[in-house]
């Protein structure tokens, strides 16, 4: 039996905190997912993507985290890639590679960047579904960056993010949520010790 077992590893006490912030990395999924998905005849929505690439399992009457996971993952990328080429003045991705291999990458990554999370930006961005992707784009990058973390299993990473989950949390409408990472935060900062 497991409790028999000698050390900690070989119980799997590992596992636990492990499925733990795999749950929270599929409520933000499912919040970003509720929050952007609008009506499937709205250009710009997830629904009008989900449709048009024909993903039938990403709904909101519980979704599957799998697909909608891919679906985020796709929507951003695409979005990006459309961001930069018209940063750079170009429809095709070739131009933006000749543009990119010319310049520092990482220079034009911030730029771009600046340019969407700035709320002073998103007022020149041209119509509403400019502005939603910029807020998509926005969201994303925090789940990207809590799912990467998680996956390399970064305490510090996950801690720095748990002060914007809870805000998706609460913004999202799932308040129970919000306050039990409330609850984490103020008892890693205030009442646990480090061990």
């Amino acid at each position: 039996q497991r409790c028999d077992d000698i050390s900690s590893y070989e119980r799997f006490d590992w596992a636990i905190p492990v499925i733990e912030l795999f749950h929270l990395q599929m409520m933000l999924a499912t919040t970003i997912l509720r929050t952007h998905y609008g009506d499937i005849g709205v250009p710009g929505s997830l629904a009008f993507y989900a449709s048009m690439l024909g993903r039938n399992r990403v709904t909101l009457d519980g979704p599957d985290f799998y697909a909608t996971n891919e679906l985020l993952q796709h929507t951003f990328d695409a979005m990006v890639i459309r961001a930069w080429g018209l940063d750079l003045g170009c429809d095709c991705v070739q131009g933006m590679l000749d543009y990119i291999l010319q310049e520092k990458l990482e220079q034009r990554i911030d730029i771009v960047l600046d340019k969407l999370m700035e709320l002073s930006e998103l007022e020149q961005l041209n119509g509403t579904v400019s502005m939603n992707a910029a807020l998509f784009i926005r969201d994303m990058l925090i789940y990207i960056e809590l799912s990467s973390a998680i996956k390399a299993g970064d305490t510090g990473r996950i801690h720095e993010m748990l002060v914007w989950v809870t805000i998706f949390c609460q913004v999202g409408g799932t308040k129970n949520y919000a306050y039990e990472l409330l609850r984490l935060q103020r008892g890693l900062k205030y009442t646990w010790t480090d061990q």
